[in-house]
């Protein structure tokens, strides 16, 4: 260990004995400043040091809190490199070690990193950043130079965010929230999506082609009265319309159920009054009762067969038999020891025909490492009760308004309130006791992305109205709402291959509001327009030009013969015309890939240098009749280099031709 190592960490035990304790408000969190002194985090152990040359040289320090098992991960630039800055990552399940991008992206933009073991909350966090700042103040040799940081976070990590730019001073200097959470997203974004992806099934094709490039725009066309009805309540209380287009995703019930254990620890006798009392779906007679009752599954059956996992495969369980089942989507597979007593509950696919079920890997590990021939299991979908669990957690928050179609006239529930409004304990929990008042500390730059259906685009304008009543006058001078086309909530997943027509990652994106943002800080160079955007009945829709919109995504345009769809016979000439430009003063193009397919088999367009607009026009022809939908994709990059891997904003304009043998409709 090096002398000035040594040296800090005894510096640090030191600490708590002249510095005062962060304090408490009565009935808040903690308030954390630069000088004060969290308890449950006054000392860090340095564990090692080594000398790293992936992605790029840097050194990384790696430490924990004393009689904590969280870890503290910091990768440091060469001095020469480094600008007197560092970002710090915070995800309430990551690990603490960073992945090569982030570390390079840092690196490059002359920042060390910081990452720990994924907590809830701020303070473990806070502890760290400013532990990182004392240890870079002596690794650079700057004791007096001031280290401006800057905390950001996504999903679960943009509560810890908020809640710690809220609840802190002198800690950090800004901050990056993005795909946003608040106080009645979790579990309120995934039930209603769920309860559309039960009673809209059988009609997703319909409701798919409407929202897709080319398509009528009204998914309502079609639909039975129920069916209306159910869609018109989850678009109001965010589902984007458009992302429907994704209908398995949007859909599904995967994130409810793996929350599910999480749910019930909290609102235990839900399950059971939602099937039992007055009030509730489950016992409600009316048509969607009946398709709650009819899709109920309450099965006990016993393991035959148990697969182990494989590298390439998860474990499987064969069951001994199963009951009629139409829709095998969202069981609960409880697992029972000889004698009766729970061990768990395992989710995973339901292969009907085989018995078979594919468990998935966030299934109780007690339950999955106990699974043997002969145990018992409870096959159940009483899960089905959570899709409706939104209409019995109306906000205590003001502002959400889109919960109103579940009161009357005078404002009163229509439906029975459960205890806990779950979604507000959740909140605070993940924000370390925040509650999203708006007081902001920092500059705080906010993406959230249109087809966001885990975390709603409107909650961030809600959010950002508690900003703008928390700031009053110097609201504009310490905040900014972007929004992103054609991107959803998967930051760390990306987009699959088959989607990369349909979708666009917003990894860059997110570094360039990063560079933004100490550009802002650091140099008062304010940082590209709030995106220009229409709210109405919990829907966002932004302008259609770059200069009109703002923000700093580029926006590309699509046309087939002239217009959104075209219809043509099989190798007729179809000309397709692309339109892509930049919001004015905020980037530079420096990619153009099209797909004329829509599979995601993107082909580069020739670019020489990079450039603000170009309109470009190509021809092509299909060997086959069908549905296909052309797509061309717009890379720009903040500081206007083609060679640049980090800060690219990329968006999408896409289109319809249909290949028939009459050639009309």
């Amino acid at each position: 260990m090096l002398w000035w190592t040594s040296a800090l960490v005894r510096g640090i035990l030191a600490a708590p004995v002249a510095s005062p304790e962060c304090l408490t408000p009565e009935n808040g969190p903690m308030f954390v400043t630069a000088d004060c002194v969290d308890p449950e985090y006054r000392t860090v152990i340095i564990d090692s040091e080594t000398h790293q040359t992936s992605p790029v040289t840097h050194r990384k320090v790696s430490g924990h809190f004393d009689n904590s098992s969280i870890i503290i991960n910091i990768y440091l630039p060469p001095k020469h490199k480094w600008k007197g800055r560092f970002f710090h990552y915070v995800y309430p399940t990551q690990t603490e070690d960073a992945v090569e991008e982030d570390i390079g992206f840092a690196i490059d933009s002359g920042a060390y990193w910081v990452q720990i073991t994924g907590t809830g909350g701020y303070r473990a966090d806070a502890a760290a950043a400013k532990f990182a700042r004392k240890f870079a103040a002596q690794y650079y040799r700057s004791p007096s130079r001031h280290i401006y940081g800057y905390l950001f976070g996504g999903s679960g990590g943009s509560y810890q965010t908020i809640g710690g730019i809220e609840n802190s001073r002198g800690v950090w200097d800004g901050a990056v929230a993005f795909i946003q959470g608040v106080p009645e997203s979790n579990p309120s974004d995934f039930c209603p999506r769920a309860l559309g992806g039960l009673v809209l099934r059988e009609k997703s094709a319909q409701v798919v082609d409407a929202v897709r490039p080319g398509g009528s725009g009204d998914p309502y066309v079609g639909l039975s009265t129920l069916e209306q009805s159910v869609l018109r309540e989850v678009s109001l209380v965010g589902v984007p319309l458009h992302s429907w287009e994704d209908f398995d995703r949007v859909g599904g019930t995967r994130s409810l159920r793996l929350l599910n254990s999480s749910y019930r620890s909290i609102d235990p006798t839900y399950k059971d009054d939602f099937w039992t009392l007055p009030g509730y779906v489950g016992t409600e007679e009316s048509e969607l009762g009946d398709i709650f009752r009819a899709a109920l599954v309450n099965y006990t059956t016993t393991i035959e067969k148990v697969v182990p996992s494989q590298a390439d495969s998860p474990a499987t369980v064969v069951l001994e038999d199963l009951p009629p089942i139409s829709d095998p989507l969202g069981m609960d597979f409880t697992i029972y020891d000889a004698l009766g007593t729970e061990l768990g509950i395992v989710w995973g696919t339901l292969d009907v025909e085989t018995r078979t079920v594919s468990l998935y890997n966030a299934s109780n590990s007690t339950a999955v490492s106990s699974l043997a021939e002969g145990l018992t299991v409870m096959v159940d979908k009483h899960f089905l009760a959570l899709h409706t669990y939104h209409r019995h957690q109306l906000p205590s928050v003001s502002g959400f308004y889109s919960f109103d179609q579940f009161r009357d006239d005078a404002g009163n529930p229509l439906y029975p309130q459960r205890s806990v409004v779950l979604s507000e304990f959740l909140s605070r929990a993940a924000s370390g006791g925040g509650t999203h008042t708006g007081k902001i500390t920092s500059n705080v730059i906010v993406v959230d992305n249109m087809m966001d259906s885990d975390a709603y685009p409107w909650h961030a304008s809600w959010y950002r109205s508690q900003v703008q009543n928390a700031l009053g006058t110097s609201f504009d001078d310490k905040y900014r709402l972007w929004y992103s086309d054609n991107a959803n909530h998967d930051y760390d997943e990306g987009v699959p291959d088959y989607q990369a027509s349909q979708l666009v990652p917003f990894r860059g994106i997110i570094q360039y509001a990063l560079r933004e943002l100490t550009d802002w800080v650091e140099s008062a160079i304010l940082p590209a327009e709030n995106t220009n955007y229409t709210l109405r009945s919990a829907q966002v829709s932004v302008a259609e030009s770059a200069d009109e919109r703002h923000g700093i995504q580029p926006v590309a345009t699509l046309k087939v013969n002239g217009a959104a769809k075209t219809v043509a016979r099989v190798s007729e000439t179809i000309t397709l015309n692309a339109h892509v430009e930049i919001p004015a003063g905020t980037s530079k193009i420096v990619a153009i890939e099209y797909d004329f397919i829509g599979t995601g088999d993107l082909v580069s367009y020739p670019l020489a240098s990079p450039v603000t607009s170009i309109d470009i026009e190509m021809k092509t022809h299909y060997n086959a009749t069908g549905t296909y939908f052309p797509a061309v994709r717009v890379t720009s990059q903040r500081e206007g280099k083609m060679s640049s891997p980090f800060a690219r904003a990329m968006n999408l304009g896409r289109a319809r031709v249909v290949i028939n043998e009459q050639g009309c409709e």
